[in-house]
């Protein structure tokens, strides 16, 4: 990552130039990077796979306790840990922020904009704490391919890619393979983020019905329900 001088940078404005500019990076050096994971009740900003290892990186455009926080919670699962923060310039807050991280192995990115070209630059200040371990296998399950650019990494309340999501891409596919199929038979074929394969179906029948899940359609044939995918389908993002 290469360094500037100071006075050639200027501060970013949006956490999604700062998501930008890492995802870039990280792509351009041969990651397979995925933006805004879900993990439990919250997302990851960015992770990134290369040769068996995994990295979890969080944004913020200030270097903040949060993000520190955020990123120390991240640690036990992955084999390095970064905080992506934007460009500032020295101060007694920035050393201790970068003195606690250095404390619990976390690494920091700094990104700037550049004065000459309003380029982005991304600068490595410290490095992480490596781990050593299969952290992938773990957490490879999470890792859906439409999270690599489904949402920019650091979008806030914005449309992410959903476990629900999933369920309806996974039920549509086996839909069309099985067309006329009965809705207890799909849902117990496929996996799911319902809890049970009864909810699952009371709420995939409502949101056919109601038309939530535009992708599938239901007719009633022989007084059973049966599933059919019409030609053009939609992915549902509410």
């Amino acid at each position: 990552m290469k360094q500037s001088k100071a006075y050639l940078k200027s501060k970013v404005k949006k956490e999604t130039e700062i998501g930008f500019a890492i995802v870039s990076y990280l792509r351009n050096v041969g990651y397979t990077v995925y933006q805004e994971v879900p993990i439990g009740n919250n997302y990851i900003d960015i992770v990134a796979v290369k040769d068996g290892t995994i990295t979890a990186i969080e944004l913020k455009i200030s270097f903040s306790l949060d993000v520190i926080a955020q990123a120390k919670d991240l640690l036990p699962n992955f084999n390095a840990v970064y905080v992506g923060v934007g460009f500032s310039s020295p101060s007694r807050a920035r050393k201790l922020a970068m003195e606690i991280c250095s404390s619990f192995g976390i690494g920091v990115i700094s990104v700037s904009v550049s004065r000459l070209n309003g380029g982005y630059s991304v600068t490595g200040d410290l490095d992480p704490k490596f781990k050593s371990g299969n952290f992938y296998q773990k957490m490879k399950y999470k890792l859906k391919p439409e999270m690599m650019d489904f949402c920019a990494a650091g979008s806030q309340n914005s449309k992410r890619f959903t476990p629900f999501q999933e369920t309806q891409i996974l039920l549509t596919d086996y839909v069309k393979e099985n067309p006329g199929t009965t809705i207890i038979r799909a849902v117990s074929s496929i996996r799911h983020h319902y809890s049970s394969n009864r909810s699952a179906v009371i709420s995939i029948r409502e949101r056919i019905k109601s038309g939530v899940i535009k992708s599938l359609v239901i007719r009633n044939e022989e007084n059973e329900e049966r599933l059919y995918a019409p030609e053009k389908t939609f992915l549902c993002i509410s």
